[in-house]
């Protein structure tokens, strides 16, 4: 993933990947499979040559102009498919059960793709409810740190439901 150990362009890259997705009549999986690879290579490699920590080293590789934007529209698809985010998200998971530091890489980009409005919470759900996410061991054991970021994200969820409630109660009085 020539483009982000060199800090290129990902308007380059997005050409090259869709020739290749059309050349080889790649997948949907297929796409979100290179893509994960790609990005948690970079990941990992920064953390074993610049000695960065996991969230230090998503967080750079993230922040590479047109890197979200890559994931986003390339691997993700500009629908936002929960199913589609569920997919790029296991195999994230799986090609970081490989990687030295793979359950902080993970974590570290859960945190950082939600944040930056990459990945939506039906997608996470649909990941954490995906089979395919707990068929070993290994993938259970890397996706164990993410279980916090699940965790914040449904009491998240559950308190803007619980205002979004008392809203409507309160505009309910008012118009009484």
């Amino acid at each position: 993933f020539k483009t982000l150990s060199e800090a290129g362009d990902f308007g380059n890259t997005r050409v090259e990947f869709t020739s290749l997705r059309l050349s080889n009549n790649a997948s949907d999986h297929q796409m979100h499979r290179a893509i994960a690879v790609g990005f948690n290579k970079r990941i990992a490699q920064l953390m074993s040559e610049s000695g960065f920590n996991a969230a230090k080293a998503v967080k750079d590789t993230l922040a590479q102009e047109g890197a979200k934007e890559f994931i986003s529209d390339v691997a993700i698809g500009r629908e936002k498919n929960a199913a589609d985010q569920s997919d790029f998200l296991v195999s994230v998971q799986k090609d970081l059960v490989h990687r030295e530091g793979g359950r902080d890489i993970l974590y570290a980009l859960c945190v950082v793709l939600y944040d930056d409005d990459v990945l939506e919470e039906s997608g996470f759900d649909a990941w954490w409810a995906n089979s395919k996410s707990t068929e070993t061991e290994e993938l259970v054991e890397v996706r164990g740190k993410a279980q916090e970021f699940m965790n914040w994200l449904k009491e998240t969820s559950e308190e803007e439901d619980s205002s979004e409630e008392e809203s409507e109660e309160e505009s309910d009085e008012d118009s009484d």
